[in-house]
């Protein structure tokens, strides 16, 4: 099982998250902060000041936030957002803190994506076993996406994907930037809700789903540097044992 995380998820305590990068944070969600993940039986709440909480999907419950993490079990839990309204004109960064088991890492499933085969972005399992994946799909031909080196199971980690406005997608772990690939011109749909657990992001079809933990998500509508991102991994890190 994954570690406890936090201690007392106080509002303006370093554990709660509250000295995180706040410019543009436009969607903010931490299972460590009884603001956020108050034990509601059908709502993870937004704590950015835009009140647009998540809602749990399938079987999930307040029994599955545990020690300050949603645990999801790889059988049927996710969890769903509305449309976050990027496309290729927008620049954004997805940022979370994430548990993987050993099923989360040896087979197909999205961390966390939005969108459609055609057109999605967010997270998954690379192609590679043992590693993750940030991407873009502006159809079902067209990918741009980033893969992290080999990672660990049973270790919380910290993700980060950046868009930068049609030109460039980046992926970080732990603070560490994993490649760069640049984005040709291309129109990218922001239709969809947003889902952390099923489905794929960048290829394959039918629907799996994810084993694993989530602590953190932050949405943020720009495009967070490379110091910004180390920041909040410093600002964080210590609370998951890093």
């Amino acid at each position: 099982m994954p570690i406890k995380v936090g201690a007392t998820g106080e509002e303006g305590s370093v554990i709660g998250g509250y000295n995180c990068i706040r410019d543009n944070l436009y969607r903010y969600y931490d299972a460590r902060d009884r603001k956020s993940a108050t034990g509601s039986d059908t709502t993870w709440n937004d704590i950015s000041g835009n009140n647009t909480d998540i809602i749990l999907q399938a079987s999930m419950g307040a029994e599955d936030h545990v020690n300050y993490y949603w645990d999801l079990d790889g059988s049927n839990d996710f969890l769903q957002m509305p449309t976050l309204p990027f496309d290729e004109d927008t620049d954004f960064t997805l940022e979370l803190w994430a548990f993987f088991r050993t099923d989360s890492l040896t087979g197909p499933g999205t961390v966390i994506m939005q969108g459609n085969t055609d057109h999605s972005f967010g997270f998954d399992r690379g192609n590679t076993s043992g590693t993750v994946r940030f991407g873009i799909r502006f159809s079902s031909t067209t990918v741009f996406g980033v893969t992290s080196n080999s990672l660990s199971t049973d270790t919380w980690y910290h993700l980060a994907g950046t868009m930068k406005n049609d030109d460039e997608v980046k992926l970080y772990v732990n603070g560490i930037l994993q490649g760069t690939e640049d984005v040709e011109e291309a129109t990218f749909s922001e239709t969809g809700t947003v889902r952390l657990g099923p489905t794929r992001v960048l290829s394959g079809t039918g629907t799996t789903y994810w084993d694993g933990a989530i602590s953190v998500l932050r949405i943020y509508n720009k495009t967070l540097s490379h110091d910004e991102v180390l920041y909040n991994f410093n600002a964080d890190r210590g609370g998951f044992g890093i």
